[in-house]
């Protein structure tokens, strides 16, 4: 196998050898840089440059000279193949997909119940009311004002919304609602014992 004298050169800044040493060490390792570099480590021939650093067989990637990148460390290529930003990346997503689930999870904990004379009609989770109000927002609050002229009466229950606050303000609605629900039947019981 022929070695260049370029591949030298790239083995002498990486590992700050002799050329006698990198050529010696490139012939050995059948002209693989990386297979090089380890061989000259193993023998400790590799004059350490006081810097931590990384070392690749790739044209242009950062090798120990290379100037840090974003966030203060070099780009480097891991085991697995996977640089140190790539696992960043990963990192970053799962830490967005763990809060989504823990904004979710209590979407799910929690309850919307739908009250009628004393009774619940039904319950449903609250993240099936938040997707009811994304996916098809008019048709749900026509849905509730409906339920609230039919006479139903609103609560949120669970470990989360199960408060008396959350409650009152939905019980002060649905008062509203029976008042202005009686105010109309008033209005159109005198409206037909006139005619």
């Amino acid at each position: 196998m022929s070695i260049t004298l370029e591949e030298i050169e790239r083995l002498r800044e990486k590992a700050d050898v002799s050329y006698e040493e990198a050529r010696a060490a490139l012939e050995r390792s059948s002209g693989d840089l990386l297979e090089a570099l380890i061989d000259l480590e193993r023998q400790g021939k590799i004059r350490a440059s006081g810097q931590g650093g990384t070392y690749s067989t790739r044209p242009g990637a950062a090798g120990p000279s290379a100037a840090p990148e974003r966030g203060g460390t070099q780009s480097s290529a891991c085991r697995d193949g996977q640089t140190t930003e790539e696992k960043g990346a990963w990192k970053r997503i799962k830490e967005l997909l763990r809060t989504g689930l823990n904004i979710i999870s209590p979407s799910t904990r929690n309850l919307f119940e739908i009250w009628r004379d004393g009774r619940m009609l039904t319950s449903i989770p609250i993240l099936i009311l938040i997707i009811a109000f994304i996916c098809i927002f008019w048709i749900t609050v026509l849905l509730l004002l409906l339920g609230l002229v039919l006479g139903c009466r609103y609560r949120f229950s669970g470990p989360d919304l199960g408060r008396e606050k959350v409650n009152s303000v939905m019980d002060a609605v649905s008062d509203t609602a029976a008042d202005m629900r009686e105010t109309v039947q008033r209005e159109f019981g005198r409206k037909g014992r006139r005619k």
